[in-house]
Formats: C-alpha cells, sequence, structure tokens
C-alpha cells in the first residue's frame, strides 16, 4: 500500500531526559570557545553517574561552535539571541514557547555558556521531538503507526502545503522501500 512509516524516525529518535532531570557537566571548551564531544552526566561528588544523559544535538558541533561564537559577547549568549542562533542551525521557524521552555531547563540566568549552549539545542530539539510524535499520532487516525496517504495527505494540508499527487505517491513510495 502507499504508505509512510514517519514514526521510524521519532522510534529511532526518542526524547531524552529533562536537562534538569540529571547533573550533566557542561561541554568541555578549549581557550577557544570550542565544545567537545564528550559529556558525561556526574553526581555531586563529581562522580560519573547512571543518571540519563541528553543525547547531544543532532546539529553538526562545528556549526553549533560557529554559531555560539557568532552570538556570544565575553564567552556567552544571550536569551534573546537564541531564536536566531536556532534559524542559523537551520531550524525554519522556531516556536518562541519551546525556546522559553528549553532555555528554563538549562539555567535560571539570561545567558548561556558553551555548555549550556549545547544543552539547550539538544533541549529544544527533545520538544521538537515530542511535538512530532504528538502530531504523528493525531494522524494516525486507524492507530496503525503508519500514515497512509490520505492521512498524510491530511497533515500536508494542515500545514498549508499542497504537493501534487505524482510527487506525493512518489515520495510514498520512496519511503516505503
Amino acid at each position: 500500500s502507499n504508505s509512510t512509516d514517519l514514526l521510524w524516525k521519532v522510534k529511532n529518535h526518542p526524547p531524552s531526559a529533562a536537562a534538569t532531570q540529571a547533573k550533566v557537566q557542561p561541554t568541555a571548551l578549549s581557550r577557544s570557545n570550542s565544545f567537545s564531544s564528550t559529556n558525561s552526566a556526574l553526581k555531586e561528588d563529581g562522580e560519573e553517574s547512571d543518571a540519563p544523559q541528553n543525547r547531544p544535538p543532532t546539529v553538526d558541533l562545528m556549526r553549533i561552535n560557529a554559531t555560539f561564537r557568532r552570538y556570544s559577547l565575553d564567552g556567552y549568549v544571550h536569551q534573546d539571541d537564541l531564536v536566531d542562533c536556532l534559524k542559523r542551525l537551520g531550524f525554519a521557524r522556531p516556536t518562541p514557547e519551546w525556546v522559553d521552555d528549553a532555555f528554563a531547563s538549562v539555567t535560571n540566568y539570561g545567558v548561556l555558556d558553551a555548555g549550556e549552549f549545547m544543552l539547550f539545542i539538544s533541549a529544544y530539539e527533545d520538544k521538537m521531538r515530542v511535538s512530532i510524535l504528538e502530531d504523528f499520532q493525531r494522524y494516525d487516525e486507524d492507530g496503525s503507526e503508519r500514515l497512509e496517504q490520505p492521512e498524510f495527505e491530511k497533515l500536508l494540508m494542515e500545514m498549508h502545503i499542497e504537493p501534487m499527487q505524482h510527487v506525493l505517491k512518489e515520495v510514498l513510495s520512496e519511503v516505503d522501500k
């Protein structure tokens, strides 16, 4: 059948634990304010814990570094710049409520250092994943964990996207492979 299993994306990238659920060591920085690729959860005494860790952002670390450097002032990015940072990282229309929630899950201050910036990006992506899963479940009217062509068309129409039928069929057949 012409259906697409979009849920695999969400299942393969489920939301990580919220930043506030685990003590996460800010990502190590070099003198040039660059992120390292290590991130370990720590207990109060500094030992590694078994607590769930935030998943690293899916955005390329080099792009995150460049964006942080571009928007940072004295080693910090201000909360007011985060929507622009997300746009620069490829998020087409960042949701202000998600930005505020992700920011609040990382810090109580008005700025983010490099490690907190990484956690913020990860928290924002988690909010996006949860939203995608909720939308998917809303459009999966038959509960099959697949969007059949009429369900997928309805989703696209509500997003104000009107694909040509032959393009829609081609996309669905490609995903079904």
